[in-house]
């Protein structure tokens, strides 16, 4: 490997992991999101497309989706090409680690917080 094909490689599993807890956040506070909050994001710059998302409720879920999945794809295709000639017991570490850190990381702390705080993850997002 090249010195810059590594750190490229890194920097698109940072990218694609991003991608994942944003897209993880916009859906858990879009969800949780109540009317009154949403009405008091009325003065805020942003109101008008968190509510369209709201409205739009089918294709903003199919969107999320679509770039979850790209994500993972992405993150977990970049790092079987990091890993590709280690030994088993390595790739399975590696590839475990991978997924831990996904759900916790990139999906459930990302959830949490926007649960706890839907309205600024929502104007954030």
């Amino acid at each position: 490997m090249s010195a810059l094909y590594v750190p490229l490689h890194w920097l698109g599993i940072l990218i694609a992991f991003l991608c994942i807890a944003l897209a993880a956040a916009a859906e858990a506070s879009l969800t949780v999101i109540s009317r009154r909050q949403l009405n008091a994001l009325k003065h805020a710059s942003r109101a008008s497309m968190v509510q369209s998302l709201i409205n739009d409720a089918y294709r903003f879920k199919v969107a999320l989706f679509l770039l979850n999945t790209l994500a993972l794809i992405s993150i977990t295709a970049l790092t079987f090409d990091l890993i590709r000639n280690q030994p088993a017991l390595v790739e399975l570490a590696v590839v475990s680690t991978l997924a831990l850190v996904v759900i916790m990381l990139g999906e459930a702390l990302p959830k949490a917080v926007a649960v706890r705080y839907p309205a600024a993850t929502a104007q954030f997002i």
